[in-house]
């Protein structure tokens, strides 16, 4: 998919932020460890040769899970508002969002929340390929991720 902002992009990779403790905002041990995992099987999926980009909601639990995914691409996390959980729609707003904010990148990363990840992926799937995903992400710590070039949709990917 070729945009204004750049390159062709290839991989739209929308993740679910890891586990959280009770009343906290931020990541438990075990959240910590789904998305040490998560960012590891990520590295290996992505290969070196993209530029990826990192987007992240603002609340806390999802901004640390896109610093974690970051330190295994050397990359920067860009808060995206649109990412937030409240007023999640059908995920178009988020899809256009994560366009603009790209920055020419060929894989986009977007770290939010519950039902996020797969109303972004199938937003993508709609406007590209006229294509409904009813699939969710399995987890905390857990994605979905959408192949621009052959329309595939990988579910559950790092559990």
């Amino acid at each position: 998919m070729k945009t204004k902002s750049g390159g062709e992009l290839k991989q739209v990779i929308a993740v679910r932020h890891g586990e959280y403790g009770d009343g906290s905002k931020e990541l438990n041990a075990e959240g910590f460890e789904q998305i040490e995992k998560l960012a590891k099987q990520l590295k290996t999926i992505v290969k070196h040769k993209h530029k990826v980009a990192i987007l992240s909601s603002p609340l806390t639990r999802a901004k640390q899970s896109a610093e974690i995914i970051a330190k295994q691409f050397v990359g920067q996390v860009e808060t995206c508002d649109e990412l937030r959980s409240d007023g999640f729609g059908d995920g178009a707003e988020q899809m256009e969002a994560i366009l603009k904010m790209r920055n020419g990148a060929d894989v986009v990363i977007a770290v939010t929340h519950y039902e996020a990840p797969s109303g972004i992926i199938n937003a993508f799937s709609q406007k590209l390929f006229g294509l409904e995903v009813s699939m969710r992400e399995s987890e905390k710590g857990d994605g979905l991720m959408l192949c621009l070039k052959t329309g595939k949709v990988s579910e559950a990917l790092f559990q």
